[in-house]
């Protein structure tokens, strides 16, 4: 399935959940879809706005120059591994005692939906250099960083589907 077929699964009706990060950062809560940059990655794409009069080649020397003046980050990174993936990192037991649960809102996503007190957690505890996490393959047009990743798949032809999803709809009307 290439991404000029997904217009075709969402018009023939086609959902299917998402992979969710949940970011807790003291009292701060963040959701990240697809993929997550902290540290190295963040620093050079924020910090290095103040250098756009280089044009693109502001990223490169930004680079060199956090490369040279390397920062590291103290922290740990609490996670549920990926069915396949239970090795990863070291266990932990459960992650949440030292999360604050999640405030109420009223719209958007009200967070996971599933017990985080009795998942398996493992750990990786700082400091970073760098935190990319993704969702899927391709972190650039050139940087194949997850080549395992995967969105969800739909096994059924997606110009089939839309054309059966598109007779339902006139039979409803």
């Amino acid at each position: 399935m290439g991404p000029f077929m997904l217009p075709a699964y969402i018009w023939a009706g086609y959902k299917s959940s998402l992979d969710v990060a949940t970011i807790w950062q003291g009292e701060t809560v963040f959701f990240s879809v697809l993929m997550l940059t902290l540290a190295l990655i963040s620093d050079i794409d924020i910090e290095s706005e103040k250098y756009r009069r280089l044009g693109s080649a502001r990223l490169e020397f930004y680079v060199l120059k956090r490369i040279l003046l390397l920062r590291k980050y103290n922290g740990s990174i609490c996670f549920v591994p990926a069915p396949g993936f239970e090795d990863v990192g070291e266990a932990s037991g459960s992650c949440v005692d030292s999360m604050r649960p999640l405030k109420p809102r009223q719209h958007g996503y009200q967070g996971p939906k599933f017990d985080l007190q009795n998942a398996n957690w493992g750990k990786f505890d700082g400091p970073f250099v760098s935190i990319w996490l993704h969702n899927v393959q391709w972190g650039a047009e050139n940087t194949l960083a997850a080549p395992d990743a995967k969105l969800p798949q739909v096994n059924e032809d997606p110009i089939h589907a839309a054309v059966e999803a598109s007779q339902r709809r006139m039979k409803e009307n």
